[in-house]
Order: structure tokens, then C-alpha cells, then sequence
């Protein structure tokens, strides 16, 4: 039955199914106006524009006084005046009430502007603003500051436009999942609409004497903005009943507008609803023996499909949130990657999504995380638009705060897990130093913006500072016999180092959200490097440092100016005082394959923030240099440390290319001693890879291995892939799931070879084949098997094993070997055999890309 009763704004009581102080819940009344902290809405409103408006209410209050005390010459006008001043206003406020600023009925076609129903868009490129008024900016904002307040700050210095500007769009937050949510979702929706802690009874369905009764009080608590597609009995049928609620209040009359939909899903059993995406305003609540029958369904385990259904919904939604809860979902997670990748598909680039973990049973204050839970956990590790939520166990929890086995009867407990569902976010800032030479930059550039710095910091909630510090020369070793300076070389690429990373010139990073601060630099072997070099000297006050530094930077100078130039490049970060909860250095000749972990990976797993350091685990040995992931400022200036460089029994003149005889003559002549201490003992000691472990080990840091498919890209955009060196085979590739950058190494490796493009590469993923088998067994992977040489169905295994994995490239199909009699190869599959499944309906490809806890162990030398 079609609704038309609901009320406006300026109504009073409440629609469909009754008021709300006559439906068995309690509640407070609506407030005249609510201050949500919906960072995308209204950005033009700021402080200033605030004051004037309200300078303008009061003028206009006191010529409203001046006038009815103007017409007061007897009783008898005032009262007239007064009675017609009323009848006049009453009509102007009608009229102008109901086209501008009346909630509309839920039935009515105009129920909102149709401009604002769809997912954010990036804003219009901006004038750049002067880099002056950025870092005064900075200066002015904490890694904390809401965005609310950030209007303030902006309003205040007059600056032109957001630094982190977006569209607005109508938030729209969509709940799926079981019985705890729904509880969750009302709780949620309760402190938005009224901002006060909700009532017992409307998380608690045994308050009243039948679901009828709870379904429809807790629709009318929402005061007419709710409607509810609800059937269910006490004699609970899994597939009969149905609850799927629609929240939404438009703009006007001082409110934002807000939706908020929760659709009942019982992990791998099926969700359903008896009216379509379209047609919430005819949802009802219905007794137990309707038997009006469902127009959609999908079961669990295939909740990527959720697509089909949410994506119809009148506004698109903003905010996604997903449980499981206690029910069965092993299916689920194998296929949890698919799912949460089609919600963000239908929320567009800036949506985000919550995947909230399992809660206490009464009796107990630990959790056990379920295998979606899991699974949920470790694809945060890859996509920044994904939250994992743990419940929180740390406050306790008593037997009384619950109404039965799982479901809490304190409602506070609910606003606690609440807490990361919210409209605006803190803005926090992170920045990403890359220092070295141009030589393959225009072929790495798009997979660092991609696969580094956008898992890292993905906009709206972070903005990215890009301090780079490149040179048009490269200086290469030579031989042994030769000069310690090496070979300095001009780039062969002709693009301007000025123009990489160009924020207007990107769809990845909005106006704002990624800010270039380009070093003051020099050219590697130039004369403004030597000044540069001279004028750090200067500033240091410890003279055997000097010293020492001195007799590196003229005994192996080639190296020298590397470890110089990253130093340099961080000094001047430090130079702009912008706060940062990261930092990220990478040389610009590194192609990142796929995308690095979020920070989330390295919140869960960082022994001390202050203390660890990620290197890269796909090389030999020690500690590489090719980039680390710093989790704070604290162990940002422990890496980038000169002073620890050339603290004793750390940096050493020695190693594969450098001549002892030529070098001491080089001292010589510039009148340099050499404390024994600093020669290496021998060529292994004077390992670039191995000083730099050595420094930082030295400094008191923890060094930690991160596996990343990342790869250094050498003229003639060759890359070099450690993991197919003898030394990486007897360590790291036997470390559980790290399979997945060990064949996205060697793949590229054998495609570049072959004479494909790097930049084209970066988009491609090893994958798996999953399905169902002819017979109908369901949750089945295809799996590479080495003895019969050829493509079988097998149980499918989380996380993904190496005889899971394959790879696909124009017509060619790899298989990964991964096992101790054939390790670490790449196998090209029949393609006919290959085909044959595929061909099949019941067989999908599915990317693979997983970080895993597992994958931070130690080195075994």
C-alpha cells in the first residue's frame, strides 16, 4: 500500500503507523536544527558567511520591533497590527516553507533535487594556489583538524578555494548484515536524527509483544522518515521473513539532508525484499501471515551482486557497512575480495567502506574473528577505502548488558561500536619523498601515484605532500681500476623533471589532495651539489663527524652523493613543518607492480612506531635501499641520518667497485686521514645494502621486511627483479604468502623481456579461476597440478597457495610453481585446457592481491 501520510517538517505528529510518544518507544523531541559534521557538504558556508547571516537576523528582528512598537497608538491597533503582522507572516512563511524547505512526502515525486542523488565527483581543477599560502596553512592545521574546521582556518586567511575540495554530495550510509547490525543501524540512525542516547526499547525487540509491534514503533520513532519492508513471527522462518529499512530526510529548514538504508543479511543465507530499489516508499510493515512474495534475492555468499540492488537506489550511497556476525560465512570470505570491490564499484571513487568484526557472547570478553572477519582484515591491508573494525573488549562488559546470548540491551555499548560510522573525517597528511635520478620516471610515475602513494593516502581523508628532489643525471659505477666518482650521466629521457606528478594534471588526487614541494636541488656531479655538500657541513658542530663525513664523501663519492641527496631532500621536509603520521621514501626508478599495503597494515603489526623501519623484502640480503615505509617522524630522521651514517663500524670505504690504492691517493692530495676504522674490511663489508643495515641497527632501529612487488627500472627499461637471484630462492620465497609479488616479479621480468611496455604492465594481477564444477560442487579454485601437468578442480585454500595463482596476458596463460621440486617458476599452461574451463558459466577469473600478517617474519640470516 502506497504511504502519502508522512508529515513535512512543519508537522507534528507522526506518520505512518502513528506518533512517536504513542509507539511504546521513548524519545526526545527533534531538535530545531542539527550540526552534523558532513565534511562535503555546504564547503562554501564558511565562518565568515556564518556571521553575516546571523548580523542580518538580528537587524531584521530589531526593524520588526521598531515597527509593531510604531503602531501601538491604542490597544485596539496594536492588537490589530500584531493579528495581521502574524496572518501575513504565517503566509509568507507557508508559502516559501513548503517550496523551499518542507521535508516532502516520501510518495512525492519532487523529493529532491535529482543533481544531488548521485556518488561524488572530483571538483573542477582549481587555479593552483601560491604555495606561500599553502604552508601557512599547514602550519596553522594539525594532523587532527576536522574539515569543519579547516573551512575556518581557510575563511580566515583568505584563501581562494579548499585545499581539499570535493562536490557534495547527499550522504547516503547503507547497513548490511544481521540482527547486531540492524541494532546497530538503529542506534546509529537515533543519535543522528535526535543527538541523544537512544531509548532501550529500540534496540531491544523483547520490549515489546511482537515483532509487528517493534517493526512499526521503530519505524514511527524516525518520526515519518522511516518506512519499513518488515515481516516476521515468533516462529521464526529463515526464508520467510523480511526486514529491510529506508531512512531520508531532505535538505531545508536548517537540517542536511541524510539516507540511511539497512537490508537484512545473514551471512551466506539469503537476503530478500518484497519491493524494489525503487519502490522503499510503498515498503510497509505487514503481520506475520502476509504472504506477499519477494522481488529480489541473493544469497551471501554472493553478495558481489549487491551491486545489482544498491546500485538502483534512488541516491547513490557514500558509506557502506558490512558484518557477519555469528553466522556461517566460510563461503563468504573466499569470494569477500569480489564483494567489497562491488561495493566501492557502486559508491564511485570516494566511498568508503566499513567491515565491522564479530562481538562478545554474555559470559565472555574475548572475540573470535570468523573467516570473513579475517578475510576482511587482510584485503584492509590493500585497499585504503576499507576499514576493518574490531570490537572493542577493552572496556568490560556485563552479563546485564545483554538481553539474550548476543544481543546487548545497553545502547551505549552500541554508540562505542558506532564510533568509525561517522559523516566527516579528521584530515591527516602524509608525505612521500622521492630523491634520485629521471632516468625511467616517465614509465614508473603513473604506477607510484597508483600503487604507492594512493594506497597510502587515498583522498578525502588524507592529503599527500610529494617532496621530490630528482636529477637529470645518474651516476653509475665503474670499474675497480677507475676514478671512486664513478660515471655521471645524462638522463636519456627528455621529459622535464618539473612536470612529474603535476597535481592538475592527474584524476587520481583531487584539487588539494596532493601537493608537490620540489626541492631547490642541484644536478648530480654538478658544482651547486659540492656547495650543497659544504654549506650541510657547515652546520654541523661536532667536528669528527665532519671528519669522517669528509673522508666518505671524497674516498666514495658516488655513493656518498646518494645517502647526501636523501638527507637533503628530508631536511627540507622538516624545513616546511607540516605535521605527518608517515612517511614513505622510494627512488623514482622503482616500478611498483601492485598496490603497497595501507597504513592499517603497518598500525596492526609495528612493534614501535618510533623504531621500525619497512625495507623491501624482494631483494637479496640486509636492508635494500630502494625505498622503506616510515611509521613516524621519529624513525623518518633515523633513516634519513647522516650522523648515524658515519658513526664507527657503520659506512665504510670499500665494496665491489672501489679501489683502495686509487681512493687513499685521492685522500692524499686533499690532505684527508683515514682512521682504520674506516676501511672495510672487505668487498661484502662496503655492500650499499649492507651500511645501510648497519646504520640503522647501529641507530637503535628495528629493521622489518615488507613483501612489495616493486621492481627498479633501468635504462633501457629493463627491470631488475631480486626474486630470481640464488640468495632470495634459500630465504624470503619460503616465507607463507609471498607468492603473490614473487610472480608479479617474474612475470614482468618475462614480459619486459619479451618486449611488452612497463607503464601498460602495472594494471595486471595474478588471479585465480573459481567456480563450481561440472558435477555442481560449489567453492571450487582450479589448481596447476605439477605431476599431471595440466589444470584440475581443488578445494579453494585462503590465502591463495602458489598452485592457485596464474597470470594472463593477451592469449598466454602462466601457471605458478611454488613448491620445493620446481620453486619459483613460471609455467606457460594450454591454452585450450584453460579455455575449456572458462568457457564454462560457473568458472570466473577473481584478481589476487593480499598482504598477510604472516608475511612481516624476520629474515632467516
Amino acid at each position: 500500500m502506497k504511504r502519502n501520510n508522512i508529515k513535512s517538517l512543519g508537522g507534528s505528529g507522526g506518520g505512518g503507523g502513528g506518533s512517536a510518544l504513542s509507539s511504546g518507544i521513548d524519545t526526545d523531541p527533534l531538535p530545531e536544527s542539527e550540526s552534523y559534521d558532513d565534511h562535503r557538504q555546504e564547503r562554501l558556508s564558511t565562518t565568515r558567511n556564518r556571521r553575516i547571516n546571523r548580523n542580518n537576523t538580528k537587524a531584521l528582528s530589531s526593524r520588526l520591533s521598531r515597527s509593531r512598537s510604531a503602531s501601538s497608538k491604542s490597544t485596539c491597533n496594536k492588537m490589530k497590527a500584531i493579528f495581521w503582522t502574524l496572518m501575513l507572516a504565517g503566509i509568507i512563511c507557508l508559502y516559501f516553507g513548503n517550496k523551499y524547505f518542507s521535508k516532502p512526502t516520501i510518495g512525492n515525486p519532487h523529493l529532491l533535487d535529482r543533481n544531488h542523488l548521485h556518488a561524488p565527483q572530483t571538483a573542477a581543477k582549481s587555479k593552483s594556489r601560491n604555495k606561500d599560502e599553502v604552508l601557512l596553512m599547514l602550519k596553522l592545521k594539525n594532523s587532527t583538524t576536522t574539515t569543519d574546521e579547516f573551512e575556518e582556518i581557510e575563511s580566515a586567511h583568505h584563501l581562494e578555494s579548499s585545499t581539499a575540495s570535493l562536490s557534495t554530495p547527499f550522504p547516503h550510509v547503507v547497513f548490511i548484515g544481521d540482527s547486531l547490525l540492524r541494532y546497530a543501524y538503529l542506534e546509529w540512525l537515533h543519535h543522528q536524527h535526535y543527538h541523544s542516547p537512544a531509548p532501550k526499547s529500540l534496540i531491544n525487540e523483547k520490549r515489546l509483544d511482537s515483532w509487528y509491534s517493534f517493526f512499526q514503533s521503530s519505524t514511527a520513532h524516525f518520526q515519518g522518515y522511516m518506512t519499513c519492508d518488515c515481516r516476521r513471527s515468533y516462529e521464526w522462518s529463515l526464508g520467510k521473513e523480511v526486514e529491510n529499512r529506508y531512512y531520508f530526510r531532505g535538505n531545508g529548514g536548517g537540517y542536511k539532508g541524510l539516507a540511511a538504508t539497512y537490508i537484512q543479511a545473514y551471512g551466506e543465507n539469503q537476503a530478500h525484499g518484497r519491493v524494489g530499489a525503487n519502490e522503499f516508499r510503498d515498503a510497509t510493515v505487514s503481520p506475520a501471515n502476509d504472504t506477499t512474495g519477494y522481488k529480489w534475492g541473493y544469497m551471501g555468499c554472493d553478495w558481489d551482486n549487491v551491486k545489482e540492488y544498491v546500485a538502483k537506489l534512488e541516491i547513490t550511497p557514500t558509506l557502506m557497512v558490512f558484518n557477519a556476525g555469528f553466522w556461517p560465512n566460510d563461503k563468504m570470505s573466499r569470494n569477500l575480495g569480489s564483494i567489497l570491490r562491488s561495493a566501492k564499484d557502486v559508491m564511485g571513487d570516494h566511498g568508503r567502506v566499513v567491515w565491522k568484526g564479530i562481538t562478545p557472547v554474555r559470559g565472555e570478553q574475548s572475540v573470535y574473528p570468523s573467516s570473513s572477519d579475517l578475510a576482511a582484515k587482510e584485503w584492509s591491508y590493500r585497499y585504503p577505502w576499507l576499514s576493518y573494525e574490531v570490537f572493542d573488549t577493552s572496556s568490560s562488559i556485563n552479563e546485564e548488558d545483554y538481553f539474550d546470548d548476543k544481543h546487548f540491551s545497553n545502547p551505549s555499548i552500541y554508540r562505542e561500536w558506532n564510533q568509525g560510522i561517522t559523516l566527516s573525517h579528521a584530515v591527516v597528511h602524509r608525505v612521500f619523498i622521492l630523491v634520485g635520478g629521471v632516468r625511467t620516471l616517465s614509465q614508473t610515475q603513473d604506477s607510484i601515484l597508483k600503487n604507492l602513494i594512493y594506497p597510502i593516502c587515498a583522498p578525502p581523508t588524507c592529503i599527500a605532500h610529494l617532496v621530490t628532489h630528482f636529477s637529470r643525471a645518474d651516476n653509475r659505477p665503474g670499474s675497480k681500476g677507475e676514478d671512486p666518482g664513478g660515471k655521471v650521466l645524462a638522463a636519456d629521457s627528455n621529459d622535464g623533471a618539473s612536470e612529474f606528478f603535476d597535481p592538475l594534471n592527474n584524476d587520481m588526487f583531487p584539487d588539494g589532495f596532493l601537493i608537490v614541494h620540489a626541492v631547490d636541488g642541484y644536478e648530480i656531479g654538478s658544482a651547486e651539489e659540492q656547495r650543497a655538500m659544504d654549506l650541510m657541513e657547515s652546520e654541523i658542530e661536532d667536528p669528527e663527524v665532519v671528519h669522517r663525513l669528509r673522508v666518505i664523501r671524497y674516498g666514495d663519492p658516488r655513493r656518498y652523493s646518494m645517502w647526501f641527496a636523501r638527507a637533503y631532500a628530508f631536511k627540507h621536509f622538516e624545513r616546511l613543518s607540516i605535521d605527518v603520521d608517515f612517511v614513505v621514501f622510494c627512488r623514482p626508478d622503482m616500478l611498483w607492480l601492485m598496490p603497497a599495503p595501507t597504513k592499517s597494515f603497518f598500525d596492526d603489526i609495528s612493534l614501535n612506531k618510533t623504531r621500525d623501519i619497512w625495507v623491501n623484502a624482494l631483494y637479496y640480503s640486509d636492508a635494500s635501499d630502494t625505498f622503506a615505509f616510515l611509521p613516524s617522524l621519529a624513525a623518518a630522521k633515523l633513516y634519513f641520518s647522516l650522523h648515524n651514517l658515519v658513526r664507527r663500524e657503520v659506512a665504510c670505504l670499500g665494496g665491489p667497485a672501489l679501489n683502495q690504492s686509487v681512493v687513499e691517493q685521492v685522500l692524499t692530495r686533499r690532505d684527508i686521514t683515514v682512521d682504520p676504522d674506516l676501511w672495510c674490511k672487505d668487498d661484502a663489508e662496503g655492500w650499499s645494502e649492507k651500511i645501510l643495515r648497519k646504520k640503522l641497527l647501529t641507530a637503535g632501529a628495528n629493521v622489518r621486511y615488507v613483501h612489495a612487488s616493486a621492481v627498479i627500472l633501468r635504462p633501457p627499461s629493463v627491470p631488475e627483479c631480486q626474486c630470481s637471484a640464488p640468495a632470495f630462492m634459500s630465504g624470503w620465497a619460503r616465507i607463507p604468502n609471498s607468492h603473490v609479488p614473487m610472480m608479479s616479479c617474474l612475470m614482468l621480468d618475462r614480459l619486459i623481456k619479451q618486449g611488452h611496455n612497463a607503464n601498460s604492465l602495472i594494471q595486471k594481477r595474478p588471479l585465480r579461476i573459481r567456480g563450481s564444477e561440472r558435477e555442481g560442487q560449489s567453492n571450487m579454485c582450479l589448481s596447476w597440478n605439477e605431476t599431471s601437468n595440466s589444470l584440475l578442480p581443488s578445494s579453494c585454500e585462503f590465502p591463495y597457495p602458489p598452485m592457485q595463482l596464474f597470470f594472463s596476458f593477451d592469449d598466454e596463460w602462466y601457471g605458478y610453481i611454488g613448491t620445493e621440486t620446481k620453486r619459483y617458476e613460471i609455467m606457460p599452461l594450454n591454452t585450450t585446457q584453460v579455455d575449456s574451463f572458462l568457457t564454462q558459466d560457473e568458472w570466473i577469473t577473481e584478481n589476487v592481491e593480499l598482504y598477510s600478517l604472516t608475511s612481516h617474519e624476520e629474515k632467516p640470516w
